[in-house]
């Protein structure tokens, strides 16, 4: 059984990425954070009552990405889900996509099967690629290094929450996902105490999903991600955080993503971005606030 569950936050997307899914999959569960539109409250309550297949949970506050895919991963637990789909609520998955996947899935050996903790999809981004291709490379690649297990999938390091197919035994073996880190980072963490117990993440090479992360553009060759000054808070401080606890475990890539977020972050802020101070500021907030353990949401 695959139940997915859609993390959403005043955002109407959430009806594409719903549409997208309703017939791919067993269950859906919608974690709404506190969504301000009360015609987007209204339009996920006339959805459920709908759709016996769809459950909503309204959460009082942002509580924040983390603490919503555990939310997603009980659900899951309860209704004895063996996956779980988790996606982002600007996301959308192709029409067939999932059978088309578990496909390719089932002609893993069981040991392949067993290891497996993450199958991820790879993704496009809306706002840069316009001609149909999943998004090529990257400056700081994932892949382990190891020969492909199979024609259909490829070892990775880590990957992007969204879109991501979770088993639900390995993600309860390894704590789920941690809160205190509120957004940004999470799923390398989790990724990170994955590989720690022993599972894999593969990364399908037929499939994708397609995504928007932030305002995405290119400038001169680089993806420019205009994060707010808050995200950058966010992403400094779970940098911060992914050093101190799995730094000594796979020393390469932590140090690829903390260079990465911070000093290309400050590239990209210093020649391509605008707010330049206020950024700069919540970046080294968020470096003090990490190295003194200060987590959880920003107030």
């Amino acid at each position: 059984m695959i139940c997915a569950v859609i993390v959403s936050y005043n955002c109407d997307k959430v009806f594409r990425c719903y549409n997208s899914i309703v017939n791919q999959v067993d269950n859906i569960l919608i974690i709404d954070n506190a969504t301000q539109d009360s015609k987007i409250i209204s339009e996920l309550k006339n959805l459920e009552n709908a759709n016996k297949q769809l459950k909503v949970i309204y959460n009082p506050d942002n509580f924040g990405i983390a603490k919503a895919l555990n939310q997603g991963l009980d659900y899951a637990l309860s209704i004895k889900a063996e996956w779980l789909l988790t996606l982002d609520h600007d996301s959308e998955i192709p029409e067939n996509t999932v059978s088309k996947l578990f496909t390719d899935y089932d002609k893993l050996t069981e040991t392949e099967k067993n290891q497996c903790a993450v199958i991820a999809l790879k993704y496009i981004e809306r706002n840069i690629d316009t001609h149909g291709l999943p998004r090529q490379g990257s400056a700081f690649p994932r892949n382990d290094g190891q020969a492909t297990i199979h024609l259909s999938f490829k070892k990775i390091k880590y990957a992007m929450t969204s879109g991501n197919f979770v088993k639900v035994s390995a993600a309860q073996k390894t704590g789920g996902f941690e809160e205190k880190m509120f957004i940004d980072q999470v799923d390398n963490d989790f990724d990170f105490r994955l590989r720690k117990n022993g599972f894999t993440i593969l990364e399908s090479k037929n499939h994708y999903i397609l995504h928007e992360i932030g305002l995405s553009q290119k400038r001169s060759g680089f993806t420019i991600r205009n994060y707010s000054p808050l995200r950058r808070y966010y992403l400094s401080r779970n940098c911060v955080y992914i050093l101190k606890k799995h730094f000594f475990f796979d020393t390469l890539n932590v140090s690829r993503i903390f260079i990465g977020s911070i000093f290309g972050g400050i590239f990209k802020i210093t020649f391509f971005e605008s707010d330049k101070i206020n950024k700069y500021k919540h970046i080294f907030l968020g470096i003090k606030d990490g190295i003194f353990n200060k987590y959880g949401k920003k107030e």
